[in-house]
């Protein structure tokens, strides 16, 4: 098909990221968005074949139900699924301290709309957690028990110690323990 923006304001988006929702046959594209190197947030834009959407904020500080802190290097995943409801699930890194950043997700419909202000939490500690990805889908049984995105990121305990450590979400955006 042919070629469409994704963005052409004055804002910078980076570390694009996209998945699929079959069902609603349209896809989600996920940025670190920013204006002239403040904070950074977490933007996102529906597209399908025929249209692109408007582009909208999944997580930005100062907007109610949101958290405090930059938003770092999202992910995307999709529903391959053709019966609903289905969502995506958009997961990023947030920065609380120099030393303290965690991993947050929320989930959106596929037109747009946020099932909830407030972003849950994956992982929370006290230690630095970067670079979160989730799995493209969540498989196609339908709004089964069996069906789950992976969900893994990095963990630092010192300059000589990164562990990848993972979860999974539900596909109704219920996280699983830790591990």
């Amino acid at each position: 098909g042919a070629m469409q923006a994704i963005d052409v304001s004055f804002s910078s988006w980076e570390y694009a990221r996209v998945a699929n929702c079959d069902l609603a046959d349209n896809f989600l594209t996920v940025a670190q968005v920013s204006y002239a190197g403040g904070a950074t947030w977490i933007g996102g834009r529906l597209m399908s074949p025929t249209s692109t959407g408007l582009q909208f904020v999944i997580e930005q500080a100062g907007v109610p139900g949101h958290l405090g802190g930059n938003k770092l290097y999202p992910d995307v995943g999709g529903d391959p699924s053709p019966v609903g409801p289905v969502w995506y699930t958009v997961v990023w890194e947030r920065v609380w301290t120099a030393s303290d950043h965690d991993v947050h997700m929320k989930q959106v419909d596929t037109n747009g709309v946020l099932r909830s202000a407030s972003p849950t939490t994956l992982e929370n500690t006290i230690v630095n957690t970067s670079h979160p990805r989730i799995s493209k889908s969540d498989g196609r049984d339908a709004g089964t028990s069996s069906q789950f995105w992976g969900v893994v990121w990095q963990r630092t305990f010192s300059p000589t110690d990164e562990d990848i450590y993972g979860t999974y979400v539900s596909w109704d955006g219920q996280p699983l323990a830790t591990g």
